[in-house]
């Protein structure tokens, strides 16, 4: 018996599992972002150190999860002369516009060990002015879990507004090469002891005059004193249900809504879209409706098919049979729980779009976590149906920065166009 249990304890035991999405941090003391440009006389350089922000990304599964941002405070670009220097924060309108920030929408590629080399898609924005491309990123490991990041794009900075500058016989080339070299560590948490259960998740969507499309995923509820999250890895997205508010948190771009669209609020948008439209139509010369009549008509009659899909008004009926719930809405079954028990709480699914306001109100009232849940939801894009299958509960841990969203970097939201 001894002899047995000494074996046991000598054998690795399976660490808690803990959500896929990592946050790294920019180390600014070994980061550098700056630009390559030319003149009629020489070439010359910019750069400095002063970079902050960060990367949010399951390295197992980067294509669906990567995202960030980077922010370089552009006052502090040196190009190692001062008039120049000058010149360039002049034309880049530093007081108005203090950051020059890079967002990371999505990536291409697999990473072998912590290395590899990528395609990104991102957004650059400079004098307040963005636009997004495609670029080149390599990375490679630091350390026990950092990871060195390096990107690069050449683009025209009249893009962005800016005039190259000149003086005298002396002009700079309109193209210049933008590039980050950074050294990013993991966000320290404290762990926070949790449950998990893993999630069969088959989303299908059906819209009027189109093959159904079905999508099956992986994904993950935890369960812990502060609350509950779901974590959808193929979306890149969290949703929490933390001190009786459901929040929203979109990982590539850090942003977090704390507002879920009902149904009712996505076809009273329709609806308005269609009487726009019809008075577009109405007030169509001839040759516009010749030109434009047969598209606008279209639009019209895909409209009014989804409206057909509009929840009913009244009061939701909640009928139970045996260990079986539905809640229907004008005779429509908008949610089906089964084996409802324990104490936790539906609410976390209430951050599922679309769904009608009624159902989503009695959603809240139950208690318990189910084996499986089926949830219909309708809006502009059409019927969408969640079918969810509860996995056994596991030990787990969660770091607490996933519960303080508020704390996240968060992408800047500039719609400023060159003048």
């Amino acid at each position: 018996m001894i002899l047995e249990l000494l074996l046991l304890t000598a054998l690795p035991q399976k660490a808690p599992a803990e959500p896929g999405i990592v946050r790294y941090q920019v180390i600014p003391e070994a980061s550098s972002a700056g630009f390559d440009g030319s003149s009629t006389l020489h070439d010359f350089g910019g750069q400095t150190s002063a970079v902050t922000g960060e990367l949010r990304v399951d390295l197992a599964r980067i294509a669906e999860t990567a995202g960030g941002i980077f922010r370089v405070e552009a006052k502090t670009l040196d190009t190692d002369n001062d008039g120049r220097d000058e010149g360039m924060r002049e034309h880049l309108d530093v007081e108005n516009h203090p950051y020059i920030t890079f967002d990371i929408d999505s990536v291409r590629g697999v990473l072998k060990g912590r290395r590899g080399t990528l395609e990104g898609t991102g957004r650059f924005t400079i004098k307040g002015v963005s636009r997004q491309r495609t670029f080149p990123l390599s990375v490679d490991p630091v350390g026990d879990n950092g990871l060195h990041f390096k990107a690069r794009a050449t683009f025209d900075i009249t893009d962005h507004g800016i005039a190259a500058p000149s003086k005298l016989v002396v002009s700079m080339d309109e193209e210049i090469t933008v590039w980050v070299d950074l050294q990013m560590r993991p966000v320290d948490g404290k762990p926070i002891e949790a449950s998990r259960r893993v999630l069969q998740v088959t989303e299908r969507l059906e819209v009027p005059g189109q093959a159904p499309l079905e999508v099956k995923s992986v994904e993950s509820l935890w369960s812990a004193p502060r609350g509950l999250f779901w974590e959808r890895p193929q979306k890149a997205e969290w949703i929490l249900a933390s001190a009786g508010k459901v929040t929203t948190l979109d990982l590539r771009r850090g942003e977090r809504s704390d507002q879920v669209r009902n149904s009712e609020d996505a076809f009273d948008e329709s609806r308005q879209r269609l009487e726009s439209l019809e008075a577009k139509l109405e007030g169509l010369s001839a040759a516009s409706r010749k030109r434009l009549g047969k598209r606008i008509e279209d639009s019209i009659a895909r409209l009014g098919e989804s409206l057909k899909n509009a929840p009913a008004g009244g009061d939701a009926d909640v009928v139970r049979e045996g260990e079986r719930i539905s809640i229907r809405l004008g005779g429509v079954e908008w949610a089906l729980i089964e084996g409802l028990e324990g104490t936790g709480k539906l609410s976390v699914f209430q951050g599922i779009p679309d769904l009608p306001r009624e159902v989503r109100a009695e959603l809240a009232q139950l208690e318990g976590l189910p084996t499986s849940l089926k949830l219909r939801t309708a809006g502009q894009a059409g019927v969408r149906t969640f079918e969810i299958q509860f996995g056994a509960e596991e030990s787990g841990r969660v770091p607490d920065w996933a519960w303080t969203p508020e704390t996240w970097t968060k992408a800047a939201q500039t719609t400023e166009e060159p003048k």
